[in-house]
């Protein structure tokens, strides 16, 4: 019977493979769903208050599903292209032939519920965000700036900027300069270096609100922090590990102090036969154990509700830590041998490199 699955699951994956090549342009036209969903949506009699449906697909992919039942696919995540540093450096790096993400993103595995979304979002031009074509979706926002509205599901994109210091574990932001020729902070730089925000409104009456921080650095821009002083945060989507990639334990205060969330929830950290160790995050499990107010969700699924969200007993600049560790909501298939050796062997690295970069 196990092998059955197994052998199920792998034709699922080979299956959808055809679909999931790169491509330069959409691939909307692959689709075999359609927008029918949205056309009800848009007609319907919505609640005025219910859940709202949290679904971890790992790093910084969530579905999120409103009371009405709008489903939307927030930053889906892809290996990155083959040879793409190689290509900026000259052929100096080997990463070409590194895999980033070691599973593919699920579309098509046995459970159908995989295969359609409502809408995608992406809040900026990196592989291990901006997987929109790997399944499918009715309605695509690419790095949407302005504002998204769809039954009881309001969406506010914040233009502001990629997190460009390294000031983890890894001097990521050296290595760009010093590996691949590719400058971080650069005055007027490409589009990979923005990234957008989003704001969410979920519901009719006392909707909660979502933040997705993307890779955002973790001081907004004035014109953002005025928006937050009027606009009130419930859940921030933080990209938190303990290695400090993105936003560092020690820069959370800041991001508390401009929001003033409720809940945080880390995200784009090492799980297992998901993210290669040599990507350099770690799991936020030291970050997370260290706050005062925290739970595990224990499982990939996570259900909010205004009530729920109200009797948090939480004093001012407090906030509760929200934590999926590594469930996610997929069967994570041909996990690596030695992922454990791999992942400290990646760690002993990282703590060579920056001695030597001082």
């Amino acid at each position: 019977m196990v092998k059955r699955q197994i052998g199920l699951l792998a034709a699922a994956v080979i299956a959808s493979l055809a679909i999931n090549q790169e491509a330069v342009g959409q691939t909307a036209y692959l689709q075999k769903s359609n927008s029918d969903h949205m056309k009800e949506l848009a007609t319907k009699q919505c609640p005025e208050s219910g859940e709202v449906t949290l679904d971890y697909y790992g790093f910084m992919a969530f579905i999120i599903t409103s009371p009405c039942g709008l489903r939307g696919m927030f930053d889906p995540w892809r290996d990155a292209q083959p040879g793409l540093y190689d290509e900026k450096s000259g052929g100096t790096t080997g990463w070409d032939k590194v895999t980033w993400m070691e599973h593919k993103f699920p579309r098509l595995l046995i459970d159908p519920k995989h295969s359609m979304v409502d809408f995608a979002a992406s809040t900026h031009a990196h592989f291990d965000h901006d997987g929109l074509y790997q399944f499918d979706a009715a309605t695509v926002l690419d790095r949407m700036i302005g504002q998204w509205q769809m039954a009881d599901f309001k969406i506010t994109g914040l233009s502001d900027a990629h997190a460009c210091g390294s000031d983890g574990t890894w001097p990521w932001s050296k290595t760009a300069v010093e590996w691949i020729h590719d400058p971080t902070c650069a005055k007027d730089g490409p589009m990979e270096d923005d990234n957008v925000v989003y704001y969410m409104e979920i519901g009719k009456k006392d909707p909660i609100h979502i933040v997705h921080w993307g890779d955002n650095k973790y001081d907004l821009t004035p014109a953002n922090k005025e928006f937050f002083k009027t606009h009130p945060v419930d859940v921030v989507i933080l990209p938190l590990d303990d290695s400090g990639h993105i936003v560092t334990p020690g820069q959370v205060p800041d991001v508390v102090k401009q929001l003033k969330p409720k809940v945080i929830i880390p995200s784009h950290y090492f799980i297992k036969g998901i993210v290669n160790p040599s990507y350099t995050v770690l799991t936020p499990d030291k970050w997370f154990v260290s706050q005062k107010h925290k739970m595990l969700t224990g499982k990939s699924q996570f259900k909010l509700t205004r009530k729920w969200l109200d009797d948090l007993k939480l004093a001012d600049g407090e906030f509760l830590a929200l934590y999926f560790e590594g469930n996610v909501a997929f069967p994570i298939i041909d996990i690596p041998d030695g992922w454990e050796d791999a992942l400290k062997s990646s760690q002993d690295t990282l703590v060579k490199y920056k001695a030597s970069a001082k």
